[in-house]
């Protein structure tokens, strides 16, 4: 009979070990070329769900509180080229926010009637009875192009045209005068049913002459002098009290350079719900807000929706820098309340931007 005897190897033969070694390297090497990049995806995703998730709680605690709530994001002044943050030497553009707040809006300022029943209730009333006119009120002014005389040529511009408009809020007290002089609020006019941000104030005696963003040329008509009783006021928001503020990921910001509306680097930008959930002062029907990564390459230049973007031509160049610019998406915020995110669309080789298609056009079709 014949007996025979396994041997049992106790160890790898050097070629093994140099093949498992080099698998292992060759993985350990993709990992470290493919992780950098996910992480940085999975921040900028991270950042989108976050301020979604915030937008999305304003609007519960508008309904919850039956008031105005909000987020401001929170631009830092300071920040330059020459004067990065102090907590992030790579970020040099103050519109590059990476801090979010909690906001609220005050009561709307009503100037009071005085009571016709009080004979002695301030201005209205003098030695010889009651005079509407000390009461507070907002009068508008135009002035127009006026149509010729007979015989005489049509001037340029045509008549009718709009040359000036004056808007004053008339018989203030000096309490109420002093929050009117902050620009940011809102006139509303609701027996117009017509409101417009206030851009600029100055005060003179009783009186506020204010510069709106809109002015109400459509109900004025063909008439140059109005006068409104009935009006009222929207403050600047203000933070909520008890809510610190909300950092995004590192190196993630929502870019003012490239949402709309923009805004400047001196000022915060908010987003204010009302208790219907609706958007309050949403004059474009809709808000994109641009999130990446600020360390990257800045995907490209333009402004506003309706610019001609990289006028019509994508070059290679351009290309490349879009590729760098990494993850990039939008927000959406629809003046109806809906909220939504997609990624920014980047530019195909042959299409023209100038006529075809825009880098918000996928989150335009969402929420629809």
């Amino acid at each position: 009979m014949i007996c025979t005897q396994s041997v049992r190897r106790s160890a790898f033969t050097l070629v093994e070990l140099l093949v498992g070694i080099s698998i292992f390297l060759a993985l350990a090497g993709l990992v470290l070329m493919l992780y950098p990049g996910a992480r940085d995806q999975d921040r900028v995703r991270y950042a989108v769900s976050d301020a979604i998730a915030h937008l999305r709680m304003a609007q519960s605690m508008a309904a919850r509180d039956k008031a105005p709530r909000g987020i401001r994001f929170v631009v830092n002044s300071s920040v330059s080229p020459t004067t990065p943050d102090p907590t992030n030497d790579l970020k040099i553009d103050p519109r590059w926010v990476t801090e979010l707040q909690y906001i609220e809006q005050p009561p709307p300022l009503v100037p009071k009637r005085n009571p016709l029943s009080d004979p002695n209730a301030g201005p209205s009333y003098t030695s010889t009875g009651y005079n509407p006119d000390n009461d507070p009120r907002v009068q508008f002014n135009y002035t127009v192009v006026q149509p010729p005389a007979a015989g005489q040529p049509v001037p340029n511009p045509p008549p009718g045209t709009i040359l000036t408009r004056t808007c004053t809020i008339q018989n203030l007290d000096p309490v109420t005068q002093v929050p009117l002089v902050q620009t940011g609020c809102t006139l509303t006019l609701p027996t117009l049913g017509f409101w417009s941000r206030i851009t600029s104030a100055t005060s003179s005696g009783s009186n506020v002459t204010v510069t709106l963003e809109v002015y109400p040329d459509a109900i004025m008509g063909g008439s140059t002098f109005a006068q409104v009783y009935h009006f009222a006021v929207y403050l600047n928001a203000v933070p909520l009290v008890g809510e610190p503020t909300v950092p995004l990921p590192k190196n993630i910001c929502v870019d003012l350079n490239r949402s709309i509306p923009q805004t400047n680097g001196n000022s915060d930008f908010d987003i204010l719900f009302g208790p219907d959930g609706k958007v309050i002062g949403s004059s474009s029907g809709q808000t994109f807000l641009w999130i990446r990564d600020f360390t990257k390459v800045a995907p490209y230049s333009g402004s506003g929706a309706t610019a001609s973007w990289f006028n019509g031509t994508t070059t290679p160049t351009l290309m490349d820098s879009l590729r760098k610019g990494g993850e990039q998406h939008v927000v959406v915020i629809r003046s109806s309340g809906t909220i939504a995110s997609n990624n920014a669309a980047w530019p195909a080789n042959n299409v023209n931007y100038a006529n075809d298609a825009e880098p918000y056009s996928l989150a335009r079709d969402l929420g629809r």
